[in-house]
């Protein structure tokens, strides 16, 4: 062999033994790295994604219904040609089991609940543990572990436990699994004096429940190992039962019987009425957690004489109406297995005008010993106000309460009793809702006084032109005052289209409050007219603190056009909110946002100038509301991001560039189709420079622009993160 051959031959040698050489440095020292990264990119997603648990776990509670988290928690390495890399990591999920006690003057239950606990087996970081428990998220990482989703279960005007029971002990995974959570016990909400409530938690959060508690309860807190015991007093509190089970495909049918064991009154009746009066009464049937239980067997007796067996409503309630057609002493009782309840009720003959140590009048005509007043609706309205004056001696009487009651509540509506000014004057406004003769019997200091009305030009229940109507009650879950608060209420207006009920566009649907006088503004999301979750947004001017509103839906006008406008329901801009820590890890407060275009560099990441915006670096904020088309056609939508930022428009993710990064452009095109669309923009700053600029490039617009101008965004209140009001809607009716 020559020389030239030989150095050919140790020429290529060398190269094989260097290509080792590196590859083998590559595989012992850059592989392990590049491995670690994915492997922390992938702890960031899994634990945003368990904290989903949480929110999942609330809106079954409170719609009832079944909602799915969809987990990824094992991890596929990439693909590295000539390195010995692996496949992927597997994980475990599992639950561990805890328990909940509440002793109260209502609700007492001793219950087992879980945590559910993720936990991916890292190759080359230490493995982290993601944990949900009594509303709370965790992560557990090399022994420390921190909260990447506070709890929302406590707080000084409510307590709501969920108890959660799960189908599932410990399995491993290698691919994506649903956790579905499907509701048995929910929608009660109870207020009690005082109650102690003792929880158990994992060994790893037991510190941080304490302290966590300890700043909203004081020293009623205290921890005994990994068992939580606090007492609370004055508070709402709700109890909800879910089962939850995982699956990578559907969903498992669960039948489980609930038992009522508690009646709960409905009505205030007088113990004294008229005769010809017709009362309504009613009972709630509620479980062991005082939720309500739909299709229940109620039986109904007057004087221990059997009526009839009524269903429970899907609100838990049943309803008697007792016609006070003779005189004399009854007991209407309502009873289930396991409980009963009574409401007893004299009937008497109505009085004469007169008599008692007061002289009342009506400002109407009067006609022997009553006062008379002939109504046209048509003419004066459905609504129509009255004044009663009390006398004595020729004196005015003030402060003085008079009651009210009428012989025909099918056709009028009237207030139970009202005050006198220092005139001795009250008015009080009467609502007519059909055709007839109504006697309003006005009583104080003994004396009474009767306006008899004569009805015509009613259009009864509805305003005239329509055909049904439904009932829908709103509670205001928090323990302040709601104003010009957008409500959420979802419906199935394709069954309703289908049936000939609605128009097909919806423009016949109207909403009034509670007096069925004023109307409403609402919103119709555009899209969702005829399908079985059209979402209208409703516009209600005040909820008291923790009170309930209701108001009225009407629908069936072939003749009508929708009166739907957002620019009447919603506030102007992006509502957003502000979280320490780069993946919304924990809540600082909420405001609205009217230009989403903030170039903050190296100062403090504020918008509104809040005290809560206090942050330089790791911060995260997400901005939600909806965008509205500025023409129709292609919009283009531009981000300026420092560093990382996601945008959705109608629910699809459209630019995603969640990572670390300097000040950098991107952008994405969509179609509204000429429609509202939902957007949401979320936005992380870890340390350095920090930008978040939202804008577009619309149609027949003369380039891109920053921001997207504010006429162009709306959005709604919050009372994040306290419950939103819960919304019931009532059976349908007949105008």
């Amino acid at each position: 062999m020559d020389d030239e051959a030989v150095s050919t031959l140790v020429g290529f040698i060398l190269i094989v033994l260097i290509t080792i050489t590196f590859i083998g440095l590559v595989q012992s020292v850059m592989l392990p790295q590049w491995n670690k990264a994915e492997e922390m990119e992938h702890s960031q997603r899994l634990g945003y994604e368990v904290a989903k648990i949480g929110e999942a776990i609330s809106l079954s509670s409170t719609t009832g219904k079944s909602t799915m988290v969809s987990l990824n928690p094992s991890l596929s390495y990439p693909e590295r040609p000539f390195l010995i890399s692996p496949t992927f990591a597997s994980a475990t999920i599992s639950s561990e089991e805890l328990n909940v006690s509440i002793k109260s003057n209502k609700i007492n239950i001793n219950e087992k609940t879980c945590a559910i606990i993720v936990s991916p087996n890292y190759y080359y970081s230490p493995k982290p543990k993601f944990m949900y428990e009594h509303s709370a998220s965790f992560k557990n990482y090399d022994d420390n572990t921190i909260a990447t989703l506070k709890q929302s279960s406590f707080t000084n005007s409510s307590v709501n436990i969920y108890i959660l029971n799960t189908t599932f002990k410990s399995f491993a995974v290698t691919q994506p699994v649903n956790l579905i959570f499907e509701p048995i016990s929910y929608g009660g909400k109870t207020f009690i004096d005082s109650a102690w409530i003792n929880f158990t938690v994992t060994n790893e959060t037991a510190e941080w429940w304490n302290e966590t508690l300890t700043e909203i309860y004081g020293d009623n807190v205290s921890r005994n190992g990994n068992w939580i015991n606090f007492s609370i007093s004055n508070t709402y509190l709700s109890v909800s039962y879910l089962i939850v089970q995982a699956s990578t495909a559907g969903k498992a049918e669960i039948n489980i019987k609930r038992e009522g064991v508690k009646l709960i009154n409905l009505s205030d009746p007088p113990d004294e009425v008229y005769k010809g009066v017709t009362i309504p009464l009613g009972v709630e049937v509620v479980d062991k957690f005082y939720n309500p239980i739909p299709n229940y067997d109620v039986d109904i007796s007057i004087n221990s004489n059997p009526v009839e067996t009524k269903k429970t409503d899907e609100k838990g309630e049943v309803w008697y109406y007792f016609d006070a057609t003779t005189t004399g002493t009854y007991s209407i009782k309502f009873s289930i297995f396991s409980d009963s309840y009574t409401y007893t009720i004299t009937v008497t003959s109505p009085p004469s005008s007169g008599g008692g140590i007061f002289d009342i009048s009506w400002n109407v005509t009067p006609s022997g010993d009553k006062f008379v007043d002939d109504w046209n609706v048509t003419a004066e309205g459905s609504q129509k106000f009255y004044k009663v004056t009390v006398m004595y001696e020729g004196n005015p009487v003030s402060d003085a309460r008079v009651d009210f009651s009428t012989d025909a509540p099918n056709l009028i509506s009237i207030p139970n009793e009202s005050v006198t000014d220092t005139s001795g004057e009250s008015t009080i406004g009467i609502i007519a809702w059909n055709n007839g003769t109504a006697n309003v019997i006005a009583t104080s200091g003994g004396s009474s006084a009767i306006l008899e009305l004569t009805i015509t030009g009613a259009g009864g229940v509805c305003p005239a032109g329509w055909s049904y109507w439904r009932e829908i009650q709103i509670q205001n879950l928090v323990n302040y005052a709601l104003t010009d608060y957008q409500i959420l209420i979802t419906l199935d207006t394709q069954s309703l289209i289908s049936a000939g009920k609605m128009r097909s566009d919806c423009g016949d649907i109207r909403f009034y409050d509670e007096a069925r006088v004023n109307s409403l503004s609402y919103w119709i999301e555009d899209g969702t007219c005829d399908s079985t979750n059209t979402k209208i947004w409703v516009k209600i001017p005040s909820i008291p603190a923790s009170g309930v509103v209701k108001m009225y839906m009407y629908y069936g006008n072939p003749s009508a056009t929708s009166e739907s406008n957002i620019d009447n329901v919603m506030d102007v801009g992006l509502r957003y909110y502000y979280f320490d820590g780069t993946n919304f890890n924990t809540f600082k407060g909420t405001d609205v946002d009217t230009n989403v275009d903030h170039w903050w560099w190296s100062s403090k990441v504020q918008i509104n100038g809040n005290s809560w915006e206090d942050q330089y670096d790791t911060v995260s904020i997400r901005w939600e509301g909806w965008v509205k088309p500025a023409g129709n056609g292609n919009h283009i939508f531009y981000i300026y991001t420092d560093d990382g930022s996601k945008l959705w428009v109608g629910g699809s993710l459209i630019i995603n560039a969640w990572w670390l990064q300097a000040p950098r452009e991107y952008f994405a095109n969509y179609d509204p189709q000429n429609q509202i669309k939902s957007i949401k923009y979320e936005w992380f700053e870890n340390y350095g420079l920090a930008v978040a600029s939202l804008g577009w490039d619309p149609p027949g617009a003369v380039g891109k622009m920053y921001p997207i101008p504010s006429e162009y965004l709306r959005c709604k209140k919050t009372t994040y993160p306290d419950p939103e009001p819960l919304v019931t809607v009532g059976s349908e009716g007949l105008c």
